[in-house]
C-alpha cells in the first residue's frame, strides 16, 4: 500500500505534544526569511517507531503555506547512543552536497536547522523541508504492475549502492564513525542495548545463543569506511507520485561509517520475515510477486552497481547480524511501550518479535551460503565443450552424439529461445507453447531422445519385456558420455526439455524404472518416456524449492535431560 507523505497524521498524545508557541519563536529566529506574523500548526506522523516525527505547517497572509518535518528525541530516560538526531542532521547536511560517481545526487531532504536546546520543546530536534511524494509501505507492492515492482527494487538497490560509494572524507564525514572492526562493535552494541532494555515479552534465550554465535563467527575480512544508513528499507524511501524515481531517503538516525554489507543485509530483512508482522512485515516468499527479485538477484544487482564481488560465504553472518539488531531494536521499542513513552500505537506488539527474530537468525546462521543468481541466457560467452574426460579422450560415439546435439541446438533450439523467454514472462507462462512440442518431435525423430538413459537402465527395462519401445530408451550412453552431452544442453534454457532430459523428470523416471511396480511403470513411466507428461519432486515445506531435500529447514532438537524434543519448522 502506498501512502502520501501528507497522510497518516494525528494529534500528538500528551507525552509527545509540542509547545507550538516556543517552536514558532525558535523558527522565527533560526530560519532566514521566516514570516514572523505567521501561524504554525503541528501534527504527528503515525508511522515511525524511534524518533517522534511531526509535520509543521507555517501559514502567513498572502503567502503559500510552507511545510517542514520535525524530528526529535523522545522524552524520558534514553540509552546513550540511541535517538541521535544530531548525527542524523549532520549526515543529511553533508550528503545533500554530494555528487555521485554517475553525476547524480544522493536523494535526501534539505535540512533547515538543528536545535540542541531541550528547553524549546523538551528534547533536541531538527527541521527539514517536507518532501511531497508517496511511501510504499508493503514490500510486496501489490498495487503496482510487475514492471514497476522491478523498477522500485532496482532503485532501492541502486540508491543504496550510490550511498556506499560516497567518499566519507570528501563529504566531510571522515569523523562520522570508526571504520575498523565494525561487525564486532555492532554485536557488542546491540547486545548492550538489548541487555539494557529487554523485559517481559521482550526477553528471549535465543538472543543469548545468537550473540554467542555472532561473536564466534565475525568475518576475518570486512569492507570498511562506507557511509551506511543503518535502517535502509523500502518504507524509508519517498518516491515520486507517478513514477519510480526516489525523491528522498529518510530516517538516518542510525547512520555511521562501517561495513556496507550490514546495510544491504538489513535491507533484505523482508526475505527473512513474514507478511503481516508488526514493523517488520516480510515478502510472501511462497507467492513472490512478479517483478520482485529474489534475495540473490537483489544482492547481485547491488554488487554489480558497486563493482564488488558477490558475498556468498559471509552473507549468513550479515543476515544474522541484521536480525539480531532488529530484535534488539524491537526489545527497546517494547520497553518504551511499557514505560509509556512509545511513539507508535503498536509498539507493545514488538515484544514477542524478539524471540522470533533471534530464532530465525539462528536458522540462517546454520544454513548454506547465498548462491549467486544464474546469469540470463545470452549474457556470457559459452565455453568450448569438452573433448576429454579427465586425462582420457572421449570415445568417438560420445563425440558424435555431442556434436549432433550441438548442431541441433544451434539450428532449431536457439532461434526459439527468445520466444520462450518472452513466453515465460507473460500471463500464459503456465501453458506449454506449441513450438516446444514441435521441437521435441524433431529431436525424437532425429534419434536425440532420452539421452540420459544409461546402458544399464536400458538393458534392465528391455529385459522386463513390458512393451517399452527400444527407440524410447536412447543410445545407452555411459554417465561420462552423457556428461559431455550435458555440457552442450546446459547452454540453453529449453534444450534439456527438448531432448526429454530435464529434471525432475529424469530422476523420477529413474525411480520408476528401478523401484516402480509394473502398473506404475505403465501408468507413469511410459508417458514420461514419450514426453507426453511432466512430473515433479514435491517438497514438504512451503518455503523450500528445488529437488534438493537438504534445503528442508525443519529441525528437531532434544532438550537437556533427553525427555523432550523441540521441533521448529513449517510443513504444508
Amino acid at each position: 500500500m502506498a501512502i502520501s507523505t501528507l497522510s497518516a497524521l494525528k494529534q500528538p498524545v500528551a507525552a509527545l505534544s509540542i509547545d507550538e508557541a516556543k517552536l514558532h519563536t525558535f523558527m522565527a529566529s533560526a530560519i532566514p526569511g521566516f514570516p514572523k506574523t505567521s501561524t504554525l500548526s503541528v501534527l504527528q506522523f503515525s508511522h515511525g517507531q524511534s524518533n517522534p516525527t511531526y509535520l509543521v505547517e507555517v501559514k502567513a497572509a498572502g503567502l503559500e503555506a510552507t511545510r517542514y518535518v520535525l524530528r526529535k528525541k523522545p522524552p524520558g530516560k534514553l540509552l546513550a547512543s540511541a535517538h541521535a538526531v544530531e548525527r542524523e542532521f549532520k549526515v543529511l547536511a553533508a550528503l545533500g552536497k554530494v555528487t555521485t560517481n554517475t553525476g547524480g545526487k544522493i536523494p535526501v531532504p534539505r535540512v533547515v536547522c538543528l536545535c540542541t536546546d531541550s528547553s524549546v520543546i523538551g528534547t533536541p530536534f531538527y527541521l527539514m523541508e517536507h518532501v511531497n511524494g508517496r511511501v510504499l509501505q508493503d514490500v510486496n507492492l501489490p498495487e503496482l504492475p510487475a514492471a514497476e515492482r522491478s523498477a522500485v527494487y532496482t532503485q532501492l538497490g541502486s540508491v543504496l549502492a550510490d550511498i556506499h560509494s560516497v567518499d566519507p572524507a570528501a563529504a566531510g564525514l571522515g569523523d562520522f564513525g570508526k571504520v575498523d572492526n565494525y561487525a564486532e562493535r555492532q554485536v557488542k552494541r546491540w547486545k548492550r542495548q538489548y541487555d539494557a532494555s529487554a523485559i517481559g515479552e521482550g526477553k528471549s534465550d535465543f538472543m543469548e545463543q545468537l550473540a554467542q554465535w555472532l561473536q564466534a563467527n565475525i568475518p576475518q575480512t570486512q569492507p570498511r569506511g562506507s557511509i551506511i544508513h543503518g535502517d535502509y528499507r523500502l518504507d524509508n524511501m519517498v518516491f515520486e507520485g507517478n513514477s519510480t524515481q526516489v525523491l528522498a531517503v529518510l530516517d538516518w538516525e542510525l547512520s555511521t561509517l562501517g561495513d556496507p554489507l550490514a546495510d544491504v543485509s538489513y535491507c533484505c530483512m523482508p526475505y527473512q520475515t513474514m507478511p503481516g508482522m508488526p514493523a517488520l512485515a516480510g515478502l510472501d516468499m511462497e507467492n513472490l510477486s512478479e517483478g520482485i527479485p529474489t534475495e540473490s538477484q537483489f544482492v547481485a544487482q547491488y554488487c554489480t552497481r558497486r563493482g564488488i564481488e558477490f558475498p556468498s560465504n559471509v552473507w549468513p553472518f550479515y543476515v544474522a547480524l541484521s536480525l539480531f539488531r532488529a530484535a534488539a531494536i524491537s526489545a527497546g521499542v517494547h520497553r518504551r511501550s511499557v514505560d509509556g513513552n512509545a511513539s507508535h500505537s503498536n509498539a507493545a506488539l514488538l515484544g514477542p518479535l524478539v524471540g522470533f527474530l533471534a530464532q530465525r537468525a539462528l536458522v540462517v546462521a546454520q544454513g548454506p551460503p547465498l548462491a549467486p543468481p544464474m546469469p540470463p541466457a545470452g549474457t556470457h560467452v559459452l565455453p568450448e565443450a569438452s573433448s576429454a574426460a579427465g586425462l582420457f579422450p572421449l570415445p568417438p560415439r560420445a563425440l558424435q552424439f555431442r556434436d549432433r546435439v550441438a548442431a541441433f541446438i544451434d539450428e532449431h533450439v536457439m532461434p526459439m529461445e527468445p520466444h520462450f523467454i518472452e513466453h515465460a514472462a507473460s500471463t500464459s507462462r503456465w501453458k506449454i507453447p506449441p513450438y516446444l512440442e514441435t521441437l521435441k518431435a524433431k529431436a525424437r525423430s532425429a534419434g536425440l531422445w532420452n539421452l540420459w538413459v544409461s546402458k544399464g537402465m536400458k538393458d534392465l527395462l528391455l529385459s522386463r519385456e513390458e512393451g517399452i519401445p527400444e527407440e524410447l530408451l536412447g543410445p545407452g550412453l555411459t554417465n561420462v558420455e552423457y556428461a559431455a552431452v550435458c555440457e552442450v544442453t546446459g547452454r540453453s534454457l529449453i534444450a534439456p526439455e527438448v531432448f526429454n532430459c530435464s529434471a525432475p523428470d529424469t530422476g523420477n523416471m529413474e525411480v520408476l524404472s528401478r523401484y516402480g511396480s509394473r502398473e506404475q511403470r505403465a501408468q507413469w513411466l511410459l508417458p514420461l518416456l514419450r514426453g507426453e507428461i511432466r512430473s515433479c519432486f514435491a517438497m514438504t515445506e512451503p518455503a523450500v524449492a528445488s529437488s534438493d531435500a537438504t534445503n528442508i529447514e525443519s529441525q528437531i532438537r532434544r532438550e537437556a535431560g533427553g525427555h523432550e524434543y523441540i521441533i521448529n519448522g513449517r510443513k504444508w
